[in-house]
């Protein structure tokens, strides 16, 4: 049986992607904001921190890595 894991990099490492490190970076990045973001008592504080730039961001940062993620798998 699987782990319940939501880390994205134990993910990709688990299925052994080959991923550049500016993906791997990435997907740090995007592990490090999906906690918080999943309390709605933090959504006070998550507003402040997570501005428009940001977010924006984190945006462009996960369309990045979609699209590679989607392009590794396909190898699979």
């Amino acid at each position: 049986m699987p782990p319940k894991v939501h880390s994205l990099v134990y993910l990709t490492q688990a299925q052994k992607l080959n991923l550049q490190e500016d993906i791997k970076e990435s997907l740090e990045s995007l592990d490090r904001v999906s906690v918080p973001t999943r309390y709605p008592s933090e959504l006070k504080k998550l507003m402040i921190e997570f501005n428009e730039q940001r977010t924006k961001k984190i945006f462009q940062d996960t369309k990045k890595v979609l699209k590679c993620l989607k392009k590794e798998l396909k190898k699979l």
